[in-house]
């Protein structure tokens, strides 16, 4: 039995150690990856010492108890993850999914992209002005071919989600359509004129998800949007650019 224990020790120590340098070395994972990759082999080294303590100073037994019980909560940690992925990949339930469960997706995860800085947004932690600029790092981020597409058509949901309840969003959107019931058809770029590079990044967000949502329609026009109310024939608006 003492070989047994010598053996998996080398084995947890190797591992460990090759894992480690490879999350700090590896240039294809992501900074959160890294941390958790790293987190997961020093549980890994903690629990073996664990067990061989409690083989060597109380019993076998001990040992078997240890394990049974890791065993169970990975297992029950296996089984909440597998009945909270329905709820957890639509963000309307307001559940942000774990880095565990963003990983196991294939998901990209970084500083700009995890479940902290997602859970963060939706309780507006800081106030909505950090909220959203720290949501635009990540839409920028999100237009990347390396992103995922469903991860993607995700963080789309969650803003929709988000914006829905931003009082900037609210408080412009009854101006946007009166705009739009006076001059149906106008383009972005018209709405554009005349204003602050932070006033026309402002105007690229509601005029954005308020299409997203459904508030208004936006037909591609040249470089621009024609924009129009639900329900307004956009073949009625011809083209003048």
């Amino acid at each position: 039995m003492e070989i047994l224990w010598i053996v998996s020790g080398i084995a947890v120590f190797v591992g460990a150690i090759f894992g480690i340098a490879r999350a700090l070395m590896g240039s294809n994972a992501s900074l959160v990856e890294r941390k958790t990759s790293i987190i997961i082999w020093l549980l890994g080294i903690s629990i073996w010492a664990i067990l061989a303590w409690l083989y060597y100073h109380v019993g076998w037994w001990a040992s078997l108890i240890v394990v049974l019980l890791v065993v169970s909560f990975v297992w029950q940690l296996a089984n909440r993850t597998g009945n909270q992925n329905e709820c957890e990949a639509s963000p309307e339930s307001e559940a942000v999914p774990s880095d565990f469960e963003f990983h196991r997706r294939g998901w990209k995860i970084d500083s700009w992209f995890n479940q902290e800085i997602l859970q963060d947004a939706l309780a507006v932690r800081g106030g909505w002005e950090i909220t959203r600029r720290n949501m635009q790092k990540i839409s920028y981020s999100m237009v990347k071919d390396s992103i995922p597409r469903e991860q993607k058509r995700w963080f789309n949901e969650f803003m929709k989600v988000l914006v829905a309840r931003d009082p900037l969003y609210i408080e412009t959107i009854d101006r946007v359509t009166d705009a739009l019931k006076a001059s149906p058809g106008i383009t972005q770029s018209e709405i554009y004129k005349g204003r602050t590079e932070k006033e026309k990044e402002g105007a690229r967000y509601i005029l954005y998800f308020a299409h997203e949502l459904g508030d208004i329609e936006r037909v591609k026009s040249g470089r621009s949007y024609r924009l129009f109310l639900p329900g307004q024939s956009p073949t009625l608006h011809p083209d003048n650019n």
